[in-house]
């Protein structure tokens, strides 16, 4: 069941670096090639500026575009705390039953010492 614990994190690592970090790695890309777009060819889209006075019937054109793009890393998605919780959960469930493993064979030990112990007072009692 641990070791089924331990694949589902790793599984769940690849889902979130295929999923998430290279999903916002790919806009990322595509919205700076938007934008590099738009600032080569600016006169594309004169019509997204009809509010700000661009429109045919101003005679007004844009000449130029210069975007300045400030695109932050991501926010709130390192998840490095939750899967460290997750793999200790895995380790601590495997001295779990390590401890579990020594204390039956303990208990074995302890078992067989007691049927010894009558054994020998059998031999002594009728012998």
């Amino acid at each position: 069941m641990l070791e089924e614990k331990k694949q589902q994190v790793s599984r769940f690592i690849q889902v979130l670096d295929r999923e998430i970090y290279e999903c916002y790695d790919q806009w990322r890309t595509n919205t700076i090639r938007k934008i590099d777009h738009m600032e080569q060819s600016p006169s594309s889209y004169t019509r997204l500026f009809h509010q700000y006075g661009f429109s045919p019937m101003y005679h007004r054109t844009i000449t130029k575009l210069n975007i300045h793009e400030n695109i932050s890393p991501m926010r709130n998605m390192d998840m490095s705390v939750e899967i460290n919780k997750l793999n200790e959960s895995v380790e601590r469930g495997f001295i779990y039953i390590e401890k579990y493993r020594k204390a039956i064979e303990e208990l074995f030990d302890e078992e067989m010492r007691v049927a010894q112990r009558f054994d020998l007072a059998e031999v002594v009692y009728n012998g």
